[in-house]
């Protein structure tokens, strides 16, 4: 220790601007100081939570952050060392009763006290206390993260990296340990990481929200198999994404090896639960793209999000086509907003598909009326009310299907039309009416805050909308908007008594054909 005694403003005094800097030597401080930076970033949300578990508190982790931040930053501007909380000496503090704001006022006067002092008071510290003090935190912090750890639920490789740094920092040093557990951290991360599934559920066309007509949805419901889908969540990268390969490419072979007619003709990949892409994970994007191309399959993104412009689309992904002669497909990769929209184009390619094979297959919306007849047709010679009210006149119901169905469809069935945007019911309205789906097509909306709607279900012609409230006269649970143009026939309360009194036979088959859609 120098005999001279210097003022506490000394350090200042060495300060001249730029001028006089050792450069090569500030370079070689370069490892030790973005070690204190990263040391720096981590004992606070690993300190605090600590201390607040010993001593049965909770803490304000932003409030600390904040203060962390503003005392560092003060240090920084002045010159000083950076302020750091030292869990072993905390807690002595605060199991001696150094809790209250009287205490840490008095610590500080202390520690400005001594610092204007000098270090000439060490002088008269024995150097056996200061001795006992660094055994007893050193001995501390060595139980703390070698012994303690044992009674906590930690995996071999994680007791194994606290050894592993523990060690380093012995013989090597500090910095050399936190490398050290940074490297590890890292490597373990990704093995364990890899070792969990990110397929959260695979699906068919069976997921798809978008009612149809009944020949329509029993098309559909034989070419299920066409299409094959999986939605995946976590964080894709490197260690991760052959899974996705893997599962897409069994799903593949199952198929080719079942040697069913179903064909599969449609790959969706569902991004909405993914938190993230590396670049990494974009090679095995881009080989399951090559594979599925290879077996004339159509590969479909849907839910990207802010990942198609981050990542996926600089990637040039979207960019490259298949020359697959065998396939009458646009193999590029396609990208839709939802799952649900994926869907909905699949199933159109696939009814276009059977439209070409068979031309004169086209659905009407009035199908459902028909199919009605077919389940249960007119019995013979039954005599119903006429509808004039007298309730004297009786009249026979026609033997013929085409008679009864002109019959029904005028008495209780009534054109309408309406355009784009424009709302048909909203949610919680009482329900006194069901539309048939003639042209065009209608989307059940539900609320999501700041008057903002989002999309459940499609209605394509043929099909059969509000039924269920409808017949169990609650009220509607969504809001019913058109997408487009719409042509159709409306059934209300009165049009629905009116059949049940002037048809009652075809009264429950109506019902069962209508509910076979919400099925």
């Amino acid at each position: 220790m120098s005999s001279e005694t210097l003022p506490y403003y000394t350090l200042w005094m060495y300060f001249n601007g730029m001028r006089g800097i050792n450069w090569a030597a500030a370079i070689a401080t370069l490892p030790i100081q973005f070690s204190l930076v990263f040391f720096a970033l981590l004992h606070v949300p690993i300190n605090i939570p600590a201390l607040g578990v010993s001593t049965g508190t909770t803490y304000d982790m932003n409030n600390e952050l904040f203060s962390h931040g503003i005392s560092n930053l003060i240090a920084g501007l002045a010159g000083t060392l950076p302020n750091y909380l030292v869990y072993s000496n905390s807690l002595l503090v605060m199991r001696c009763g150094g809790e209250s704001r009287l205490a840490g006022g008095l610590l500080t006067v202390g520690a400005v006290a001594l610092w204007i002092v000098g270090g000439d008071v060490i002088r008269y510290v024995p150097v056996l206390l200061v001795g006992c003090l660094i055994f007893h935190l050193a001995m501390d912090l060595l139980l703390e993260s070698v012994v303690d750890t044992l009674h906590m639920p930690l995996s071999l490789l994680e007791y194994g990296t606290i050894v592993s740094i523990v060690a380093v920092m012995g013989v090597f040093g500090f910095t050399e340990g936190i490398l050290l557990g940074i490297c590890l951290a890292l490597l373990f991360f990704v093995l364990e990481y890899a070792a969990q599934s990110v397929i959260f559920e695979t699906f068919d066309s069976g997921a798809s929200m978008v009612r149809r007509s009944m020949d329509e949805q029993q098309v559909l419901e034989r070419a299920r198999n066409k299409v094959y889908g999986l939605k995946l969540y976590g964080f894709m990268f490197f260690g991760v994404i052959s899974q996705v390969e893997k599962t897409v490419m069994d799903a593949i072979h199952d198929n080719l090896e079942s040697k069913m007619a179903n064909r599969l003709e449609f790959v969706i990949v569902d991004f909405k639960l993914v938190k993230g892409v590396d670049f990494s994970a974009l090679q095995g994007l881009q080989r399951l793209k090559e594979k599925t191309d290879s077996c004339g399959i159509q590969l479909i993104f849907c839910s990207l999000g802010k990942h198609r412009d981050s990542i996926i689309t600089k990637a040039g992904l979207f960019d490259l086509s298949n020359d697959n002669v065998d396939s009458d497909m646009d193999l590029y990769l396609l990208d839709f907003d939802t799952d649900q929209t994926a869907l909905e184009h699949c199933e159109n390619q696939l009814l276009n598909a059977v439209q070409k094979k068979s031309p004169h297959y086209s659905p009407e919306g009035r199908n459902i009326l028909i199919d009605i007849l077919r389940a249960s047709p007119p019995p013979t010679n039954t005599r119903v009310s006429s509808s004039d009210g007298s309730g004297s006149a009786t009249a026979p119901i026609s033997s013929k299907a085409a008679s009864v169905w002109t019959e029904i469809a005028h008495s209780v069935f009534t054109d309408m039309s309406c355009v784009p945007d424009e709302v048909l019911w909203d949610a919680g309205e009482s329900a006194d009416a069901l539309f048939v789906v003639r042209t065009g097509s209608l989307v059940a909306q539900v609320a999501y805050g700041n008057g903002l709607f989002r999309v459940v279900q499609s209605f394509l012609p043929g099909s059969v909308v509000g039924e269920v409230p409808f017949f169990a006269g609650s009220k509607y649970p969504t809001r019913l908007v058109a997408s487009t143009e719409f042509t159709g026939w409306r059934m209300s309360r009165a049009d629905f008594n009116r059949l049940c009194q002037l048809y009652p036979a075809f009264t429950v088959p109506f019902i069962q054909q209508c509910l076979k859609y919400a099925n």
